[in-house]
């Protein structure tokens, strides 16, 4: 008869791995510990892991659960409480997979989104931006004063203008020395300086130009400018103010804000004092401005949006006043530049009314020529302030750092490259100001009561389809809303004329000078000449 021993050996072996007592042995009551942490962690709110992490602890102690020698009613317990964790926790875990993946496209969406439309607008305005043709102009026995005259854009219109017939002075920062010299032999190798073998008083057909130094930042030098202006050339029948800085937030002699005083209220100064030579019913004034001034608020919604509203231009009053001390911390050059470049504009829409309604000495333009490549043209100029709340989130995570890495060694260097063939070359920016410098056509608008913006984003100069004088002119309700603003305009004429004081303002000496400030001008406003 065969012998069962072997079979009864295992068979002991494994009765004797249930506790014959029916109490819980250590082992089971450490499972029964991890099962309950499991249990107790599943539920938490805040700090506890991701579900996928406790569904996989979980499928682990299930398996040490089937295989150890526990009571039935302790494995069938643990057993029944875990595959209760792990129904709860599935549905859990394919929310946050699911949410992982909205995260992350919605993340993509933000980012991505605004530049891709940021860019394709940028392609857009490129591929549609018209040919600059201007018409010529005779400007013989016309003279004309451009402020930043040396840079670039001043050189190119000084010459465009000196072609034309017109005698030209071109005012230069900084006093009469070795750069201002350099300036002078390049436009006497083009025999435009005035002295020079082609150019001299004999022919009054031919156009020259004179280099005179300024200092923006200084309204006596405005003054001593104005005064040289009104007593050598007598009557003015151009002036362009392309002069501006993108250096600010620093305190000038006069004690204002160095790019308010440069570029803005200089060139009121300037206006102001100029303005009984101004050749009556056909003087032009020009303020050149640029994208950072005109910008408007993003289209887009929030957290699309693009722009940020403490970086939007705005009329800032309290800035047309003398600091006592040193400029706030909190100042942005490129925000003061932005706001400097929109009060220009406002202001020429004032100055219109003044031109046309008081003086009629002529009218007042806007142009924003487009960026350029030249050396002012390529640097910043839209303020760039703290990170968005969109940036903040995104800046850290690791995608994002690898993504940036790789632009920046990569694709960013051929964006930047492509950015740089999209500026305008500076003859085209020059062929803009020429044009609403000395179009016959661009007089009396019934919408801008005399002068306008341009900018050749709306269109042609010249053969648009349209009225030559409304070719290349944004209109009105197109503008920012400072422009529009006549209350505003018109309170910004008044705080600047407080703030440069009756001392700055008073007449020339030179020239019997007619006052042209509003009836309700405050009579007190000479205690703030200080």
């Amino acid at each position: 008869m065969p012998s069962h021993s072997g079979s009864d050996n295992v068979r002991e072996r494994r009765i004797a791995k249930v506790p014959r007592s029916g109490k819980p042995s250590a082992e089971e009551n450490a499972l029964q510990e991890k099962v309950s942490g499991l249990l107790s962690e599943s539920t938490k709110v805040y700090g506890g892991r991701d579900a996928s992490v406790i569904l996989a602890e979980a499928d682990e102690l299930l398996e040490q659960v089937q295989e150890a020698s526990l009571t039935p009613s302790g494995k069938a317990e643990m057993i029944e409480s875990l595959a209760k964790l792990h129904k709860d926790l599935a549905f859990e875990n394919k929310m946050e997979k699911n949410l992982g993946r909205y995260v992350q496209a919605a993340f993509f969406f933000m980012t991505i989104v605004p530049a891709l439309l940021s860019a394709f607008e940028k392609f857009y305005e490129y591929a549609v931006r018209p040919e600059m043709v201007v018409e010529p102009a005779a400007l013989s026995n016309m003279h004309a004063v451009i402020t930043g005259g040396c840079g670039a854009l001043g050189m190119e219109l000084a010459i465009m203008l000196a072609n034309s017939g017109a005698g030209v002075v071109v005012a230069c920062h900084g006093p009469k020395n070795r750069e201002l010299g350099v300036i002078e032999s390049r436009f006497a190798k083009l025999n435009l300086l005035h002295g020079s073998t082609r150019s001299d008083d004999s022919d009054p057909d031919q156009g020259w130009i004179k280099v005179w130094p300024i200092q923006l930042e200084s309204f006596g030098s405005v003054r001593a400018f104005a005064s040289r202006v009104a007593r050598e050339l007598g009557t003015i029948d151009i002036l362009v103010h392309n002069a501006a800085t993108k250096q600010g937030c620093s305190r000038t002699v006069d004690g204002h804000e160095y790019a308010t005083q440069v570029n803005y209220l200089s060139p009121f100064l300037l206006n102001h004092l100029l303005l009984p030579a101004f050749r009556e019913g056909t003087a032009r004034v020009v303020h050149v401005t640029c994208d950072a001034g005109l910008q408007k608020p993003d289209w887009l919604p929030w957290p699309l949006c693009r722009t940020q509203p403490e970086l939007l231009p705005r009329l800032d009053f309290e800035v047309l006043k003398r600091f006592k001390g040193n400029v706030s911390s909190q100042c942005s050059p490129l925000v003061e530049y932005a706001k400097t470049k929109l009060a220009l504009l406002a202001h020429s829409h004032e100055l219109n009314r003044h031109l046309t309604g008081y003086e009629n000495r002529g009218v007042a333009h806007v142009v924003n020529p487009g960026a350029m490549d030249n050396e002012f043209g390529r640097g910043e100029s839209a303020p760039v302030g703290k990170a968005s709340a969109r940036t903040s989130m995104m800046q850290y995570l690791p995608p994002v750092l690898v993504a940036n890495f790789v632009y920046t060694h990569t694709l960013g260097k051929v964006v930047s490259g492509i950015g740089r063939i999209m500026l305008r070359p500076t003859e085209v920016g020059a062929k803009a100001v020429f044009h609403v410098a000395t179009s016959p056509a661009l007089g009396f608008s019934k919408e801008e009561e005399g002068g306008g913006l341009f900018s050749d984003t709306v269109g042609k100069f010249t053969d648009c389809g349209k009225e030559l004088a409304d070719c290349g002119r944004v209109p009105l309700h197109k503008q920012p809303m400072a422009a529009q603003d006549l209350e505003q305009v018109n309170r910004l004429w008044i705080e600047t004329e407080r703030a440069l004081g009756e001392k700055v303002l008073r007449s020339l000496p030179e020239l019997p000078h007619e006052r042209y400030d509003r009836d309700d001008r405050d009579e007190d406003e000479s205690e703030d000449d200080r």
